[in-house]
C-alpha cells in the first residue's frame, strides 16, 4: 500500500488505519519513499544509552525516546511501540508492544514517528497545523496547548486541513510550499464538543492523551505558504495581530522545529540555513487571541481581515 504524507511516500506491507492509499506512481519521482514493515513484534532490544528521552508537557514520564543505533535510529513510544530506521536504506520496522492494537501503531507512525524521519531525510517540519486560505494556505505555530489543532479545525467546515502539528515545508523559487499531510486534527474533548455536535462519536487519539481524532477534509495539492501565525493566548478580549521582522522571526521559528537528533552537526546547519530562507520568504506573525470558544468567530474575521491586509501591501510593492 502507498500512502503520500508530508512530502514523502510510505510503502507499507498493509493499509494504515484511516488513511486512503494513492496509486504506485503518485507523487513526484523526487519524493522519497519510506518502506515499513508494520507487522513487527516489540519490545526491541535496548540500545546502550539514549539520545533524547522526550516527556509529556506536564507530567515527568517518557513518551517518546530516540537512540542512535548502527545505520540509524531507534524511536521507542514507550509501552506502546519501537521503531528502528535505517537512514540509507529508508526502511522503517514497526514493532507493536503486546496490547498495542494495529490502529494506535498506525497512528503512532502517522503523528509522532515520521515528523522524526522527515528530519533524518532532511525535509524539515514545524509545530503547526495548517489549513488552505485563498488558494495558499496559512499556519498556526505554538506549543502543546496552544490551540493550534483547535483553531486549524474550526475552520474546517470551509477549509481544507493541510496538516496537524506536522508541517512540511519545501522552500521553492517564489516562497515555500507546504506538503499536506491528512485530513484531520485531535482535539481535546472539551474543543471537540464545542466545535462539533456530534462529538460524541470521535475514537480517543492515543490512550494516554484525552484527545479525540476528527475527520476533516484533506488538502488535496501543494499550497504556497502565505503566513505563519505564531499563537500566543491571552486574557485579554481582543484579538491582535503584530507582524515580525525576519531576524525576530528566525529564533522563534527554531523552537517550532521537528528535530530528531540535536548532536548531528550537518543536519542543524542545514536547519538553520533552512530557518533563514523561510523568514526571510513568508511572512510570520504573532497572534494574540482568547482561548474561548465563544470568541472563534472574532478570531477568523481576524486572520480574514489580517490576510486581506497583507495582500494588498504585497500588491502595492509589487506595483510600486
Amino acid at each position: 500500500m502507498h500512502y503520500r504524507l508530508s512530502g514523502v511516500q510510505l510503502i507499507c506491507d498493509r493499509p494504515l488505519a484511516g488513511l486512503s492509499s494513492t496509486p504506485t506512481a503518485a507523487g513526484p519521482a523526487e519524493q522519497p519513499s519510506i518502506r515499513c514493515v508494520l507487522d513487527g513484534r516489540g519490545p526491541l532490544e535496548d540500545p546502550l544509552s539514549w539520545l533524547l528521552v522526550r516527556p509529556f508537557h506536564d507530567r515527568s514520564e517518557p513518551w517518546l525516546s530516540t537512540a542512535r543505533i548502527e545505520g540509524g535510529y531507534l524511536l521507542r513510544v514507550h509501552d506502546h511501540a519501537d521503531f528502528r530506521f535505517d537512514v540509507a536504506r529508508r526502511h522503517l520496522y514497526c514493532a507493536r508492544y503486546p496490547g498495542c492494537p494495529e490502529a494506535l501503531l498506525d497512528q503512532l507512525l502517522i503523528d509522532q514517528v515520521l515528523p522524526q524521519l522527515l528530519h533524518a531525510l532532511g525535509r524539515f517540519s514545524l509545530h503547526a497545523s495548517a489549513v488552505e486560505w485563498s488558494g495558499g494556505a496559512i499556519a498556526f505555530a505554538g506549543p502543546s496547548g496552544a490551540g493550534k489543532s483547535t483553531l486549524a479545525a474550526s475552520l474546517g467546515e470551509t477549509h481544507a486541513i493541510v496538516s496537524d502539528d506536522c508541517l512540511s515545508i519545501e522552500l521553492a523559487s517564489g516562497g515555500a510550499r507546504v506538503l499536506p499531510s491528512y485530513g484531520g486534527a485531535r482535539l481535546c474533548r472539551d474543543a471537540a464538543e464545542a466545535l462539533f455536535a456530534d462529538a460524541t462519536r470521535f475514537p480517543l487519539a492515543t490512550p494516554r492523551a484525552p484527545k479525540l481524532r476528527v475527520d476533516l477534509s484533506p488538502a488535496r495539492d501543494d499550497l504556497l505558504l502565505r503566513t505563519i501565525y505564531l499563537l500566543q493566548p491571552t486574557a485579554d478580549a481582543e484579538v491582535r495581530v503584530h507582524p515580525l521582522a525576519p531576524k525576530d522571526a528566525l529564533p522563534r521559528l527554531a523552537g517550532f522545529v521537528h528535530r530528531l537528533d540535536p548532536e548531528d552537526r550537518e543536519r542543524l546547519r542545514a536547519e538553520l540555513d533552512f530557518l533563514a530562507q523561510l523568514a526571510r520568504c513568508v511572512r510570520v506573525a504573532e497572534l494574540w487571541f482568547p482561548q474561548e470558544f465563544a470568541r472563534m468567530p472574532a478570531l477568523h474575521a481576524a486572520i480574514a481581515v489580517d490576510t486581506s491586509a497583507a495582500d494588498d501591501e504585497i500588491s502595492r510593492r509589487s506595483s510600486a
